[in-house]
């Protein structure tokens, strides 16, 4: 499991002041480009080396609390499937012991040249599989 922590700002409530709902996947995409640059797999280098790309094909995310500007939040990122050219990634956001949110990903890889589907790089497979956590459905 990989972590790392954010304060909500004023710029990610809405008008009642309350966590404005698009702003959940901005802290976990920010919490997925803080994993890769951990691992050596970074969004910038990668898109430098332009081999392959892994785009998100699809998204879903759970509110449970309310979060408010000041609120210090905990999200936890851990890869629950892996296949031959996609995985799948969940986010669990926690302000002190209550669950905020939830959220999951699923990324593709992709040659960056054709676009056409590839096979995960192997590097980056062993990463996710440390990743790796059983989770229900």
């Amino acid at each position: 499991m990989f972590r790392t922590k954010r304060k909500i700002r004023i710029y990610d409530v809405d008008a009642a002041n309350r966590i404005f709902f698009a702003r959940q996947f901005y802290f976990i995409h920010d919490c997925w480009e803080e994993y890769l640059d951990s691992i050596g797999h970074g969004i910038g280098e990668g898109l430098k080396r332009g081999d392959y790309v892994l785009p998100i094909v699809h998204a879903e995310a759970d509110y449970k609390h309310q979060l408010f500007v000041g609120d210090e939040i905990d999200i936890a990122l851990s890869c629950i499937r892996i296949g031959d050219s996609s995985f799948s990634m969940a986010y669990d956001i926690q302000k002190g012991m209550d669950l905020a949110g939830t959220a999951r990903t699923v990324h593709v890889s992709l040659d960056a040249s054709s676009g056409k589907k590839i096979s995960l790089p192997g590097e980056l497979k062993e990463k996710l599989a440390a990743l790796s956590v059983h989770r229900g459905s």
